[in-house]
């Protein structure tokens, strides 16, 4: 997996990102940054901390947050998005 590491960004408009189980609403920063690293005739596997973290879980939040360092440390590439 790559990991992928972007600023947030405005929270308040945040749009509706279609996958296989329904939608996910992102930051506009977010959807930019997959947009921009989006492979076209491949998959890529990415690991995004306001997705694979449960944000509405401060529970999830307190348990996964320390462990960003080793999540970004496993990564095969660190994608850096500024937009």
């Amino acid at each position: 997996f790559e990991a992928l590491s972007y600023t947030w960004g405005d929270r308040t408009s945040n749009r509706s990102l279609r996958k296989t189980q329904g939608r996910l609403e992102v930051t506009p920063n977010c959807l930019a940054a997959l947009e921009d690293r989006r492979h076209q005739n491949q998959g890529r596997t990415l690991w995004i901390d306001a997705i694979c973290i449960n944000q509405h879980s401060n529970t999830e939040k307190n348990h996964q947050v320390p462990l960003m360092n080793q999540i970004y440390s496993k990564a095969t590439q660190l994608l850096i998005y500024i937009g």
